[in-house]
């Protein structure tokens, strides 16, 4: 496709200009833009057909302003992209989690400084441009904390120890005091100076690790936003095995976002999708085309409470045998991450799926990415450094409880093949609700999710 010339990207709320640090998204990828004096960004280079995401930042995440495919009457124009308002509260409490009432602070925003005053719940109410920087502190005082405007978060909480909420009323009181000697200078206070609030984390909770404040000038962020770009699969998959997949018919990235139990939103990673012929059992192709995700592009993550996430590893080789078993369809990515992610955080060791051309290699079961193994997992996590197996002589390795609940998780997202064993050769399946497979002693097998039409058939998939 040929390049388009966009004359320039202009950002704008409602009518005002403004110098404004936005992140564009294109081809998958997000690189940063800053708008000059009049709102406006120059010079940036498209291909026609490729969608274009405008986005500022947010805690964790970038924030979605707008979206658009390049087209050719793109060329030389002025693209308008608006920020919008976003009206929500800033409550306020003290160090018993109680409301600080009719007490008044001070918001630093565009160059302002702007006096609020808490109401009888201890609420301040604005409205401010999503993704933008304000301040919060005393009357009087410095700037105590830095958090930003989040589309969607109703409430932003700010706790203040007492001496800030005393000094706070203290300046909110008007006070007569008669001085008997005007030519003394005042006897300093030995009450303690006011310590920087804590900030509660707006919710549903963000992606990765959050910061109110900048880093060098520049925000923490991860990429979500609010729509899917039309080249792009997204996969939202909830706690309790629902998958919603949005735009199905997209052919050129996956995405995967997790809904944890709590509301919370994880971005797990947007890869691209790797074509191939799709086969069938001996790797023989069955006329269509699969389309598949590699596992290295999503092989860790772990939430700001360092409570949820993974780190996965599948080895290039198995023994002395170059496999590169990475790759999974799309429908079984979101199931695995799904379960590791209601598993808690884990780390995990696994041989793989299929190799990049859908091939199942060393088993006969794996093509399409449709099928994997992952190793055991031990007592006190022995599995991260070390085979697990179900044999009598591994007895204080092998954690058999964590394993069942591990399949347990799995069939949740539709997998319906479980294969373990307790010997080599011959013995029964290791675990409830598995089957008894030979040389299955040493690891799990799982697969047999089933097509899009029997997922949705089970109440599983969705698509939207």
């Amino acid at each position: 496709m040929s390049p388009s010339l966009l004359q320039s990207l202009k950002v704008i709320p409602k009518s005002l200009l403004l110098i404004c640090a936005t992140t564009l998204i294109y081809k998958s990828k997000p690189k940063e833009h800053r708008t000059g004096n009049n709102g406006i960004e120059s010079n940036i280079t498209a291909e026609v057909g490729q969608d274009i995401e405008v986005c500022v930042a947010g805690n964790g995440e970038l924030q979605a302003v707008t979206h658009f495919k390049v087209n050719s009457s793109h060329q030389g124009k002025t693209i308008r992209a608006l920020l919008p308002v976003e009206a929500f509260n800033i409550e306020i409490k003290d160090h018993n989690k109680q409301p600080v009432k009719n007490t008044r602070f001070i918001i630093y925003y565009r160059g302002r400084e702007i006096v609020k005053q808490t109401n009888s719940q201890g609420l301040i109410n604005v409205k401010m441009l999503v993704g933008f920087v304000y301040e919060f502190g005393l009357v009087g005082g410095k700037p105590l904390a830095t958090l930003r405007c989040i589309k969607g978060v109703q409430t932003q909480t700010i706790n203040i120890n007492e001496a800030a909420k005393n000094k706070a009323q203290g300046v909110s009181r008007p006070t007569t005091t008669t001085t008997k000697n005007p030519s003394s200078p005042p006897k300093p206070e030995n009450n303690p100076p006011p310590a920087k609030p804590t900030v509660t984390k707006p919710k549903p909770s963000p992606v990765t690790e959050e910061s109110h404040t900048e880093k060098n000038g520049r925000p923490i962020t991860t990429v979500i936003t609010d729509k899917a770009a039309s080249d792009t699969t997204r996969y939202h998959i909830y706690h309790n095995g629902k998958i919603k997949r949005q735009n199905a018919d997209a052919k050129s990235y996956a995405e995967f976002i997790y809904y944890d139990e709590n509301g919370g939103k994880h971005n797990l990673g947007k890869s691209a999708y790797i074509r191939t012929l799709s086969l069938k059992a001996g790797n023989i192709p069955d006329g269509g085309d699969i389309y598949l995700v590699d596992e290295r592009k999503h092989d860790s993550y772990i939430s700001s409470d360092k409570k949820l996430g993974y780190k996965w590893h599948i080895p290039a080789y198995i023994g002395e045998n170059l496999r590169e078993r990475y790759y999974l369809n799309g429908l079984t990515m979101a199931g695995t991450l799904g379960a590791l992610m209601k598993m808690g955080y884990q780390e995990y060791e696994g041989t793989g799926w299929s190799n990049r051309k859908a091939e199942s290699k060393g088993s006969s079961s794996h093509f399409n990415g449709r099928a994997g193994d992952f190793r055991y997992l031990g007592i006190n996590n022995v599995h991260r450094n070390g085979p697990v197996y179900t044999t009598p002589d591994h007895v204080k390795r092998f954690d058999k409880a964590e394993n069942e609940r591990w399949v347990k998780v799995f069939k949740t997202y539709g997998f319906q093949t479980f294969y373990t064993g307790t010997s080599a050769k011959s013995g029964v399946p290791a675990l409830k609700g598995t089957t008894f497979w030979k040389n299955h002693h040493d690891h799990l097998h799982l697969g047999n999710q089933g097509s899009a039409d029997s997922l949705k058939s089970r109440g599983i998939l969705e698509d939207i």
